[in-house]
């Protein structure tokens, strides 16, 4: 009865703890404010054909105040993206720009226009696309504030980079839904987790408030920084391996604290005479790097003849020269405050350094000498020993030897001081500081049945001959014991069997002797 309360008690504080823990970690998950709540991928008409512009997509507050959605960004992933959830990674599709305030606890809408006469804002105002903007087999939707910070992600389908796992595929004229419990939407980072299919799609808006009324600005404000300023060319590759089509870029560095934004940045080189300028609302956060290939720019950068980068913006030019026949797969690079020719490429990351460069970087006159027999080598910068040939060194005395691996002398009194003398007959090799056979020295006679061996001057046992036929060759001694030692292991081998199998041995003799009987009987 004990065990039995015991094990009571246990599993009831293990659901306690547990409800705990969920509880906690629900309240720390549900700390963002907006969420997305509800998507819809596409609709059936009234004759049941499939419509990809009856979609929606609806964000719900996770809040009881007011929420200030400006600048919120609301993008679209293709389902084959891997990087949904990295920040500073560029969407397939910028569905809306949020603006606005939203209630609390409120829903705001946004479908295409003509669809949902509820939606507090539409996506493709004017398309006369006859497909929507979301691909129902999969897809990624995310919010990212103006800091580019991920605020919320939803993966679907065939979602390469959802939050832990993909929601099922959204089936036509159904949609998707977050999970509710009390006023809050489930949000554990696990998607498919966090929302349910539903058949009949509830948009919910019209949570949105009238903007309220600025207030005087007030006098001598602070300048506004104009974009572009701080903004750096941090690397140019114009000869990447093998083919340069699509691997060709600019890279540039964010080095401030601050959002730089893009919109009056303009990017030329030597060997084009258009410019490339950045879309509106386009920005790097603080220390991001980020490279601008060939593919997405349209700028090529000549190789052979060298050339020049321009970015040019609001009140800052920044000009790049890059040099001639540079090697296939290197890069110009701004490392520690200086140009350099890079063996290493690293597109969308800090310029890295191989062995050789750091050492051409480096002022020598800052490293720390090298201790006495040793040298620094000019190709590791390292410090390795002085090779010192043999027949420079000093002879050793007649009282020493010299250590072969310091090549120093040594006494041999030192060595040898410890070693016990050695036998009559026998002297110490200098050499090797072992005993050996004095050569001449009269040695003993060995025993009857051995035989001197030559190379070690020790007795060594006769081996014995063995009896030879020139028809049948060696043949080998034998043994009556081998017979019988054989003989006692056969009885046990068949002593064991039979003890083994003594019923089916006794089964075999019955039906044995049952079939002698019946055979007799019918005589």
């Amino acid at each position: 009865m004990w065990r039995m309360r015991f094990l009571v008690a246990a599993f009831v504080l293990a659901v306690t703890q547990s409800f705990f823990v969920y509880n906690v970690t629900f309240a720390q998950e549900n700390s963002r404010k907006v969420v997305i709540n509800e998507i819809q991928t596409g609709g059936l008409t009234e004759l049941l054909h499939e419509d990809g512009r009856r979609e929606f997509i609806e964000l719900k507050s996770q809040t009881v105040e007011t929420v200030d959605l400006t600048g919120l960004r609301l993008q679209y992933f293709s389902s084959t993206r891997e990087d949904t959830l990295v920040v500073g990674s560029t969407p397939t599709r910028e569905i809306i720009v949020l603006d606005g305030l939203l209630a609390g606890n409120g829903y705001v809408l946004f479908s295409f226009e003509g669809y949902l006469s509820v939606a507090d804002g539409y996506f493709g105002a004017g398309s006369t696309a006859t497909s929507g903007l979301l691909a129902k087999s999969g897809g990624h939707l995310r919010i990212v504030d103006v800091t580019g910070a991920i605020v919320d992600a939803v993966g679907w389908g065939s979602a390469k980079s959802p939050e832990t796992k993909a929601v099922a595929e959204i089936q036509a004229g159904s949609s998707i839904e977050r999970k509710i419990i009390d006023t809050l939407s489930v949000d554990t980072d696990n998607n498919f987790t966090d929302f349910s299919p539903l058949l009949t799609p509830t948009p919910q808006g019209g949570s949105l408030l009238e903007p309220e009324i600025e207030p005087e600005p007030l006098p001598n404000p602070s300048p506004e920084i104009p974009p572009c300023i701080n903004l750096r060319i941090s690397e140019i590759v114009p000869n990447p391996d093998g083919a340069d089509g699509g691997k060709e870029y600019i890279e540039l560095h964010n080095p401030t604290m601050d959002i730089i934004f893009l919109s009056d940045c303009k990017l030329s080189t030597s060997g084009n005479t258009k410019q490339y300028i950045f879309a509106e609302g386009e920005f790097m956060v603080p220390g991001q790097y980020r490279a601008f290939y060939d593919s997405e720019t349209g700028l090529t950068l000549p190789n052979s003849a060298g050339g020049e980068v321009l970015l040019a913006g609001t009140d800052s030019d920044e000009m790049v020269q890059y040099p001639a026949d540079m090697k296939s797969g290197h890069s110009w690079s701004w490392v520690n405050d200086t140009w350099i020719d890079s063996s290493s490429i690293t597109p969308n990351a800090l310029n890295q350094l191989t062995v050789v460069e750091t050492i051409a970087v480096t002022d020598e006159t800052e490293l720390a000498p090298c201790p006495e027999g040793k040298y620094r080598s000019p190709e590791t910068n390292r410090c390795r020993n002085v090779q010192i040939a043999s027949a420079a060194l000093t002879p050793c005395r007649s009282d020493q030897i010299r250590n072969l691996e310091t090549n120093r002398c040594r006494s041999i009194t030192n060595v040898a001081s410890g070693l016990l003398p050695c036998r009559e007959g026998q002297e110490r090799n200098p050499e090797t500081n072992r005993c050996r056979s004095v050569a001449g020295a009269t040695t003993t006679a060995c025993q009857e049945g051995y035989e001197r061996n030559a190379e070690t001057n020790r007795c060594r046992k006769i081996p014995p001959v063995l009896a030879t036929s020139p028809s049948v060759g060696i043949q080998p001694p034998k043994s009556r014991l081998n017979h019988a030692f054989l003989g006692v292991m056969s009885l046990m081998v068949l002593g064991y069997g039979g003890y083994e199998y003594r019923r089916d041995i006794s089964n075999l003799i019955a039906k044995l002797r049952t079939r002698r009987a019946v055979k007799l009987a019918a005589k």
